[in-house]
């Protein structure tokens, strides 16, 4: 309910992730590749600024924001977490595209 709502956000995925990690851990016969996609993205949006923006983060008072106002920030985010994230998800549309290219896809 805390990262559906932006309430901690940080916070909320990295228990998010250790929860679904020991989940997968335990049930190894259960996943298959979009499981441990998803983890990947869990991961990586550990370092991204998600509670910025939509959320209760961004209206909550922090030490540069006493008030607990919003503040107009700077919208473009570029760092290597955003890359990788991207890149994460270009690869998976990419593979996914390739892996239907086949002969058996093209039968007619």
């Amino acid at each position: 309910v805390g990262l559906f709502f932006g309430f901690h956000t940080i916070r909320c995925l990295a228990f998010v992730w250790i929860v679904k990690l020991s989940a997968f851990d335990r049930n190894a016969f259960l996943i298959n590749a979009g499981d441990n996609h998803m983890l990947i993205i869990i991961f990586w949006s550990l370092f991204l600024p998600l509670g910025a923006r939509w959320s209760l983060d961004s209206t909550l008072p922090t030490p540069d924001n006493t008030e607990g106002q919003k503040q107009s920030k700077d919208n473009k985010v570029f760092s290597l977490a955003t890359f990788i994230f991207n890149l994460q998800l270009a690869y998976m549309y990419i593979f996914a595209a390739l892996a239907k290219t086949g002969p058996d896809w093209n039968a007619d």
